[in-house]
């Protein structure tokens, strides 16, 4: 009997040997330091069809914490994914991975450490522009807000079935030149972190960004340079010849307009600069066809008070001729709003009044219209 129960043990001991799976599992956990985690594994020699399962268990962050991860047959392979917290996102976190299947548990990886184990979100797709000569490639990172990553990612692009290397910047720029001639060009780039202290495998690759150029830009960058330094020299050509034409055409309308400096030439040759004295010497020809009639002049003359009380007791009617165009002059006496002009025989001023202002039978008393100021 008892050779019979041991007999039973050990094949029950076999199958269980039989049953157990074969597991790949050097790193095959990574995380993208943000968090998420993902895992792919390999097992062999499974024959059901029960559920496989990770169990995560270490300290993060000084806390002690545990947590699973399901995986999901597909290809061959056995892959899961899921979120995890940031606390465990730290260079010092370690933690243990086991692998559970039925009831059974099996060492998978007795030490993983997340920050040894990175690989980074793929960077989002290319932009591309250009100039005359280079071709200016940007991307976004996908760790713009990372406390520790942001500035410390190493970049790869693909263009063109080359691989084109950045440090710690998202952006390149590719000569012309140096690329194929090709009516067609594309694309993408990957990341990984640029610190020794991590732990790294290369990121997927982005969307790929595609555009077409001309199939000789590469060889004719250096001909639109030149093209665009001729347009600008024939515009300076131009600006000149019109400078040089809008000056010729003010000096022949300068030419054209008549000097003043021979009218007033005998102001300073003849009356040595004195406006008051060429003025009247030139008076006639200004007044010659307008002041034809005769003139009254009235000179007062300083007398004795008894002489002044007789002259002043007597009126004197002047003669005056009735038109348009006789004037009566008052010697001394000047009025803004009449026509001011100077006797060219007497060295004294005169206002003139124009005769119609005087009415047809008013007489001019000397003592009330012409009396002196005192």
């Amino acid at each position: 009997m008892e050779h019979l129960e041991l007999g039973w043990m050990l094949l029950y001991l076999i199958t269980m040997a039989a049953s157990t799976p074969f597991i790949d599992a050097k790193c095959n956990c990574v995380t993208d330091y943000w968090d998420s985690l993902s895992c792919v594994l390999n097992i062999t020699g499974t024959r059901d069809s029960s559920p496989y399962t990770l169990i995560f268990s270490g300290n993060c962050s000084e806390k002690k914490s545990e947590f699973t991860c399901e995986l999901v047959q597909t290809h061959g392979e056995y892959r899961c994914a899921r979120k995890i917290p940031r606390d465990c996102m730290f260079i010092e976190t370690l933690l243990t991975i086991d692998l559970q299947h039925n009831l059974s548990k099996f060492p998978v990886q007795p030490k993983f450490e997340p920050a040894q184990c990175i690989q980074t979100r793929a960077p989002y797709a290319p932009v591309v522009t250009q100039t005359a000569n280079l071709w200016n490639i940007t991307w976004t990172t996908n760790y713009e807000g990372h406390m520790y990553l942001k500035d410390y990612l190493d970049f790869e692009l693909l263009l063109q079935g080359k691989l084109l290397s950045s440090r710690r910047t998202p952006y390149l720029c590719v000569e012309k030149t140096k690329l194929q001639s090709s009516s067609l060009l594309c694309a993408r780039v990957r990341s990984k972190p640029s610190p020794e202290d991590y732990g790294w495998v290369w990121s997927e690759w982005s969307n790929e960004t595609c555009w077409k150029t001309d199939l000789n830009t590469g060889q004719n960058g250096s001909t639109l340079v030149i093209w665009k330094c001729l347009g600008a020299l024939c515009a300076l050509l131009l600006t000149i010849l019109s400078i040089s034409t809008l000056r010729y055409y003010m000096k022949t309308m300068k030419a054209q307009i008549p000097s003043p400096a021979p009218f007033f030439q005998t102001l300073f040759h003849q009356y040595d600069g004195h406006l008051k004295d060429w003025i009247s010497a030139h008076r006639s020809f200004v007044l010659e066809d307008k002041l034809t009639t005769d003139i009254v002049i009235i000179e007062f003359i300083s007398k004795k008070p008894e002489e002044l009380q007789d002259f002043q007791s007597t009126s004197y009617p002047l003669d005056v001729v009735r038109n348009d165009s006789s004037y009566v002059g008052i010697a001394d006496f000047e009025s803004p709003a009449l026509l001011t002009a100077l006797c060219p025989n007497s060295s004294t001023s005169y206002t003139q009044f124009p005769a119609f202002l005087w009415g047809e039978s008013r007489p001019v008393e000397a003592d009330e219209a012409l009396k002196p100021s005192l």
